[in-house]
This record gives C-alpha cells, sequence and structure tokens, in this order.
C-alpha cells in the first residue's frame, strides 16, 4: 500500500508543482459528467464508445490525483487537498463497483493512497477519519461481492 506523498515542492519550482497538483482535478471535473452517464446508463445504452475515451480522462485524471497523495504536513490548501483526493477515491470505487467501465489497474493503490491520507489527517478533523471509513467499507463490499462473484 502506497503511503502519502511526505516530500515538500522544490521552492524554485513550486508554481510547476502547484500547476502538476492541479491537473488531475481538472480532468476530473471536466470528464466527470460522462463518467456519471457511463455508471448509470444500461449496458445497453448505444452512447457508451462515444464517451469511453472521456470516462477514460476521467479515471486517469482520479488515479493520478490519488496517487499524488496528500502532504504530511499542513498548509493552506491542506483539507482542499483531502476533500478532493476522498473524491477522486469514491469516483474510483464508483466505476469500479457499477462494473460498467474499465478501470485502470492501479486503481487499488490510488484508493489505498487515498485512505492513508486521510487516515493520518483523520487524527485532526473527524470529517476526514470518516471519510477514511466510508472509502473502506465500500472497498470491502466490492471485494466480498468479487469473491461471491468469482469464488476467489
Amino acid at each position: 500500500m502506497a503511503s502519502p506523498s511526505s516530500t515538500s515542492p522544490n521552492v524554485e519550482c513550486e508554481e510547476l508543482w502547484l500547476v502538476q497538483r492541479r491537473v488531475p482535478e481538472l480532468c476530473m471535473l471536466l470528464y466527470r459528467p460522462f463518467l456519471y452517464l457511463a455508471i448509470h446508463q444500461p449496458p445497453s445504452w448505444p452512447h457508451h464508445t462515444a464517451i469511453a475515451s472521456y470516462v477514460e480522462n476521467c479515471l486517469d485524471g482520479c488515479i493520478k490525483g490519488a496517487l499524488q497523495g496528500v502532504q504530511r504536513h499542513r498548509h493552506h490548501g491542506t483539507w482542499y487537498v483531502n476533500r478532493v483526493v476522498f473524491s477522486y477515491a469514491l469516483m474510483i470505487l464508483a466505476a469500479v463497483k457499477s462494473r460498467c467501465v474499465n478501470v485502470p489497474t492501479t486503481w487499488r493503490t490510488a484508493v489505498h493512497t487515498a485512505m492513508a491520507g486521510l487516515s493520518f489527517w483523520g487524527k485532526e478533523a473527524p470529517d476526514l477519519a470518516r471519510g477514511r471509513v466510508i472509502l473502506e467499507r465500500v472497498l470491502c463490499d466490492i471485494e466480498e461481492t468479487d469473491v461471491e462473484t468469482t469464488g476467489i
């Protein structure tokens, strides 16, 4: 399981670091409606193939953002970043649970990274601790369903 990022941005490249942190979030925000459609439409919906690349972009952004982790030092955006990472993980889990879209194989690592960050900051913010519990429950539900359907 990956742990949250503990490295600080290079002071010389802080602007670049900030932009790189925001790109996955912008992808998630831009393509989220397509993920919503893909998850909530029946498999026979004729537009699944038309929106597949947009759904993939959304999930790629969510996974990249979650894998970046959460900084372990407090800064002005700590709580915002935690909530965004929680959103990434929820969308990844929704896609996996739906079984309607192809999810990259790194999804589990991304969710565990998000959970580790929420666990770290959950000691100071009860809502983040509850967020980790929610992710854990959904992940357990997915794993139980996998065992029931595959027998593994």
